[in-house]
């Protein structure tokens, strides 16, 4: 046996001995004893499901291989308990699609013990009309390019129904898990998304394709408490009485004259002489009168908040307000269930102030558009400096 072949075989046996094994190196270079390290390098994935078959190497030796591997799953679990990816979406999916207001785990609805399930609504709507979704996952004989191409994306994609009746209108979600919870209560709700625990939520969708009219309210800057963005809130309701398309037979055609008096309406309801105040807070009170598109909910601070704003609304839509139409529902334990200051929790080792559930504040009426199916923008039909809308100067070209 030669030299070379004694080098080769002590080699192996150090190797053995000392768990010596090659670093994974892209460019497959020959490593020469004195530069072979004496670790392990193995592959891990915190979550096989999150991560979709992407691996991480780690490296050192046997117990150092361990302590990493423990700490990564940890930080994995810690950080995933604070920032929601590791909330299983099947079951956050079910608690959503009834509004929340139904424990998925239990069965037991929240809240509503004194009402029977054909009563209770569920995004306005019945249960059967409640939301639903689908993966969009590669198809079964997918080849091997297309589930590769599929686990490289790193995001995911839903088709989301608002009417898991309306087979036929559904919309396309993407985004992390986290994102695509978000993005459903956006799609159910009117909100605001970039102030920091100050969301308005403003109505239910319905009526589809009729004009659309929408209140926008917003707190003033020097009301804003340190360390929070203004408290904002949307309201609207649809003119069932009108068609934007001339062609619909039975139906009165919506002109530019009825956008102006429209305005004006809602311009001595709301913004006249001073901009109209509307006390935010924790009770629900909403205003539901489908046959003349209203259909409208929001936080007020009490019951006759709500009532009297939606008396104004009826006035703007030119609808009589019945009180069989508003129903209020309030915590039996408000400042437990949306406290007014909130708890801090600890992000990335910082205390961050969470976000405010349901803030009490007074926001004022800001401005007010009207949005039709067949215009790619909404109109400015009234705003708190510059008035109502004036016939005159409109430019459908705009707007197309």
């Amino acid at each position: 046996m030669d030299s070379q072949d004694w080098k080769k075989l002590l080699i192996e046996q150090l190797r053995e001995a000392r768990k010596v094994t090659k670093a994974r190196d892209p460019k497959q270079r020959v490593w020469s004893y004195d530069e072979s390290p004496n670790y392990r390098v193995f592959e891990t994935t915190p979550s096989n499901k999150l991560d979709r078959d992407k691996t991480y190497l780690i490296s050192g030796t046997e117990s150092q291989i361990l302590l990493q591997g423990s700490l990564i799953k940890a930080l994995h679990e810690i950080l995933g308990q604070r920032l929601g990816y590791t909330i299983d979406f099947k079951t956050w999916f079910t608690d959503f699609q009834y509004e929340f207001k139904k424990n998925p785990l239990t069965g037991q609805n929240r809240g509503y013990v004194n009402e029977s399930e054909e009563d209770i609504k569920y995004w306005g709507v019945s249960k059967d009309e409640r939301p639903r979704f689908e993966w969009v996952l590669p198809k079964e004989d997918a080849t091997e390019l297309e589930l590769q191409s599929f686990h490289e994306l790193g995001y995911y994609v839903i088709k989301f129904w608002k009417n898991r009746k309306n087979k036929d209108e559904f919309i396309y979600i993407t985004g992390t898990l986290t994102e695509i919870r978000q993005h459903c209560i956006d799609a159910m709700r009117v909100i605001s998304t970039d102030s920091k625990g100050s969301v308005g939520f403003g109505g239910f969708v319905s009526n589809k394709g009729k004009p659309k009219v929408v209140l926008y309210f917003i707190e003033k800057m020097e009301d804003v408490e340190e360390g929070y963005q203004q408290i904002e809130a949307r309201l609207s309701f649809r003119l069932n009485n009108l068609t934007e398309k001339w062609d619909t037979p039975n139906m009165t055609n919506l002109t530019l004259n009825d956008i102006e008096q429209l305005a004006l309406r809602i311009n001595t309801e709301f913004n006249t002489p001073t901009p109209y105040k509307i006390r935010k807070g924790k009770i629900t009170v909403s205003y539901r009168d489908k046959a003349n598109g209203l259909e409208s909910y929001s936080y007020f601070y009490n019951k006759q908040d709500g009532i009297d704003f939606y008396k104004k609304m009826c006035t703007v839509a030119q609808v009589p307000f019945e009180a069989k139409f508003c129903k209020v529902t309030e915590s039996q334990d408000e400042m437990g269930a949306y406290p007014t200051v909130p708890p801090t929790v600890k992000v990335l080792g910082e205390d961050v102030r969470a976000e405010r559930v349901r803030p009490i504040g007074d926001v004022y009426f800001n401005y007010a558009v009207l949005s039709l199916n067949s215009l790619s923008k909404p109109i400015p039909i009234c705003d708190k400096l510059i008035g109502s809308f004036n016939a005159k100067g409109f430019n459908i070209e705009s707007y197309k």
